[in-house]
C-alpha cells in the first residue's frame, strides 16, 4: 500500500492535516537606552560611596553624633540607589512609572546628604563620591521623563 504524499514529497500525517501556524504574540516595549544608562551608572555609584561611607566608619578622627547619623543614612541611601538602579533594569519601559522615580529621589537624596557631610566634615570628598556618578544619573532620568511626557502629550492630542 502507499503512503499519501505531502506537495513536499515527504510522507503526509493525519496530524499535520489541519495544522495552522498561529502568531507569536507582540514583544512588550524595550527599555530607553536612558533608563539603561541610568540604572548601569547605579553601580559604580553604589560602589563609590559605599567605599566613601566605609572611609568615615574608619577614619582616625571620632565621628560626633551628627556625623554618625548622617554615615549611617549615606550608607542606607547608598543601598536603596542600588537597589533602585536594578529595580530600574528589570522592569520594562512602558510597564511601571515608579522605578525611575525611585532612583531619581534616592540618588537626589544621597547628593543632599553627601553636600551635608562634606559641610559638616569640611571636606569635599562626600559630595564628589556623591555627585560624580549621581548628576548624571539624574541627567539622564529627567531626560527621559521629560520625553515620554511629550509622547503622552502627542499620543493625547491624537485621541
Amino acid at each position: 500500500m502507499a503512503e499519501a504524499r505531502s506537495d513536499t514529497g515527504y510522507p503526509a500525517y493525519a496530524h499535520q492535516t489541519g495544522y495552522r501556524e498561529t502568531p507569536q504574540p507582540p514583544l512588550p516595549p524595550q527599555s530607553s537606552s536612558r533608563r539603561v544608562a541610568a540604572g548601569v551608572l547605579a553601580i559604580p555609584l553604589m560602589i563609590a560611596n559605599g567605599l566613601g561611607a566605609a572611609t568615615m566608619f574608619t577614619s582616625d578622627r571620632a565621628l560626633s553624633p551628627a556625623l554618625g547619623v548622617l554615615a549611617v543614612l549615606w550608607l542606607v541611601l547608598t543601598c536603596a540607589v542600588l537597589a533602585a538602579g536594578i529595580g530600574l533594569l528589570l522592569r520594562r519601559s512602558g510597564v511601571d512609572k515608579k522605578a525611575p522615580m525611585l532612583l531619581l529621589g534616592t540618588t537626589a537624596a544621597l547628593i543632599a546628604v553627601g553636600a551635608l557631610t562634606a559641610f559638616l566634615r569640611e571636606a569635599a570628598g562626600p559630595i564628589l563620591f556623591s555627585a560624580f556618578f549621581g548628576l548624571p544619573i539624574i541627567i539622564l532620568l529627567l531626560a527621559r521623563m521629560r520625553r515620554e511626557k511629550a509622547e503622552r502629550a502627542v499620543l493625547n492630542k491624537r485621541a
